[in-house]
């Protein structure tokens, strides 16, 4: 698929009092910014959505090997277009870039991929968007891009031995990368136990207090943390044997 630029995104030598080329930017072409795209275009505004990446769902197809959503498709489609495949099964990660990508061409979007914003201030008119294309100017501005875009490491990993591999979950594809040995993942988020699950059988390891509530809650087959009364015990629910 090529995406075409259907919008003018660079609004030179323009005389005084004109205004922006756009109504609105949006910044990122991830699943938020590709649902706005849609309200947009539906409102018949002038718009256009800028993304760093090379290529649509480039940060589905870059996370570990096993990677897949933590709900079924019919909960993951965007407005106007079903996820495909079985309503309850649970997408890969390239299905999910592959979606993302035949949604945009579906419904025609203008999306201006290799087009990082390195900076975004007002202006007159609205908001100046300095990209690695160019400048370019809207009368409002969409953030899209997601909170967890910079890895956050430990502070307790610098003093770890050379000896010892490390790996943020950003860098991470699938155990073939880790050296032979136990395996500690520190931290219970959905990256924790998802990557843990693809491991190796027998060497994935939380450390004590990290990640204990997840194990209980793998044990039941809930999603949800669970409270617990004694730190080395899971707690039943009611109605649970």
């Amino acid at each position: 698929m090529t995406l075409t630029n259907t919008v003018t995104l660079e609004h030179r030598g323009r005389a005084k009092g004109d205004g922006p080329a756009l109504d609105v930017a949006v910044v990122g072409a991830g699943q938020a910014g590709l649902a706005m795209a849609w309200h947009l275009r539906r409102h018949g505004l002038r718009f256009a959505v800028l993304d760093a990446a090379s290529q649509l769902g480039q940060a589905w197809r870059t996370r570990w090997d096993s990677l897949r959503l933590f709900t079924p498709a019919r909960f993951d489609e965007l407005p106007e277009m079903p996820f495909p495949g079985p309503a309850e099964h649970y997408p890969t990660k390239e299905q999910v870039a592959d979606y993302l990508h035949d949604y945009a061409a579906a419904f025609e979007l203008p999306i201006h991929l290799d087009h990082r914003v390195l900076r975004l201030s007002s202006d007159p008119d609205g908001y100046r968007l300095q990209t690695t294309r160019g400048v370019v100017r809207a009368r409002q501005v969409v953030v899209a891009t997601g909170p967890f875009q910079t890895p956050h490491l430990p502070e307790i990993g610098a003093g770890l031995a050379r000896g010892v591999t490390q790996l943020h979950s950003s860098a991470y594809r699938n155990p073939a990368q880790l050296a032979a040995g136990p395996v500690l993942v520190v931290g219970d988020g959905n990256s924790g136990p998802r990557a843990r699950a693809g491991r190796t059988p027998g060497r994935g390891r939380y450390p004590p207090g990290v990640g204990r509530r997840a194990r209980c809650s793998a044990r039941r087959g809930r999603r949800r943390p669970a409270r617990r009364r004694h730190p080395h015990r899971c707690r039943r629910p009611a109605g649970h044997a």
